[in-house]
């Protein structure tokens, strides 16, 4: 089977926890439904939205297992895809292997986060991970975190790997994107093109950009997908009003603040609509009481009501 690129509104999915090293079972089976429901177009686990770095390593498997097995339960064929966030390249490798074990469609890749590589070592860190990858590669570019970013020219030497599959770009850089998306029209018009950063979304994708990996799509995932589709069939009126609807979840945001703000403010407001208990991993911290009422005040403001998680969705049951 010909790997699929990803296309549309992938949602990086939070990853609701008990505590830092128990996976929250009934809130996975939850926000998933919530996802599937709306008709999202694919997965993506342990990003930064995810909290990838800061979950604990034992969870990394049982989180990737437990997706596809609602998927499962659910008749969606919907790609999950795993980010592996590692300084190894053996580490990698190993993290990999076991998505791919558990049915993972592919892996995102991005730079060491903890050593700043200049060019030539970056370009061989994606070439060796496209050497040793058991699942197709799509890159991810988040400069914020990497301190570096993919070049073009490396870009272009990895458009050359038929199982890499495309690119996600969190920079916020609309030139650059617009760059890449250019670069693979002339040499990989099949590659996935997504953008990270919801303030800039519409744009990017009236510039080329293939869909896009909103966190604010844990809790609008409908929202998200109203939008891309609208745009794609050229409806303005209607991609204007729902761009009014994306604008609203950064007061959201701002409640948090701060460092993995949507994060925490995308938890706590599940957990105040029933999915999840707003728990953070360390060193990050729930929201507190005032801004809980805060959250509760911005819920009852929210101008998409509709999309938010019903009860409906949330199916009971274990595996």
């Amino acid at each position: 089977m010909t790997p699929r690129s990803p296309r549309g509104i992938v949602t990086p999915l939070l990853t609701p926890i008990l505590q830092e090293d128990e996976l929250d079972r009934d809130a996975v089976r939850k926000l998933i439904a919530h996802q599937v429901a709306a008709g999202v177009n694919g997965l993506l686990l342990l990003g930064t939205t995810g909290e990838g770095p800061a979950v604990c390593s034992d969870l990394f498997g049982e989180l990737v297992d437990r997706t596809v097995w609602e998927l499962k339960e659910l008749n969606a064929d919907i790609p999950v895809y795993v980010a592996v966030l590692s300084c190894s390249m053996a580490d990698l490798g190993i993290l990999t292997d076991v998505a791919q074990g558990v049915g993972a469609a592919g892996v995102f890749v991005c730079a060491p986060f903890y050593y700043r590589l200049n060019r030539d070592e970056l370009r061989r860190w994606f070439l060796d991970a496209v050497a040793k990858s058991s699942l197709p590669i799509i890159l991810y570019n988040n400069p914020a975190y990497t301190g570096v970013s993919i070049d073009l020219d490396i870009l272009a030497d990895l458009m050359e790997a038929e199982h890499v599959l495309g690119l996600k770009d969190s920079s916020g850089d609309l030139e650059y994107l617009t760059s890449v998306i250019e670069l693979a029209a002339r040499r990989r018009p099949d590659w996935g093109i997504l953008v990270g950063e919801e303030q800039i979304l519409v744009e990017a994708l009236r510039r080329g950009a293939s869909g896009a990996v909103p966190g604010g799509a844990n809790l609008v995932p409908g929202l998200f997908v109203d939008l891309f589709n609208a745009h794609r069939r050229g409806d303005e009126e209607t991609v204007n009003r729902l761009v009014a609807q994306v604008e609203q979840l950064e007061q959201l945001y701002a409640i948090a603040g701060g460092q993995m703000a949507p994060t925490r403010a995308l938890k706590a407001a599940l957990h105040r609509l029933g999915i999840g208990n707003g728990l953070v991993a360390s060193p990050f911290s729930p929201l507190g009481t005032a801004q809980l009422e805060q959250v509760d005040q911005w819920l009852r403001s929210f101008q998409g009501e509709e999309y938010l998680p019903r009860p409906s969705e949330q199916r009971t049951g274990t595996q």
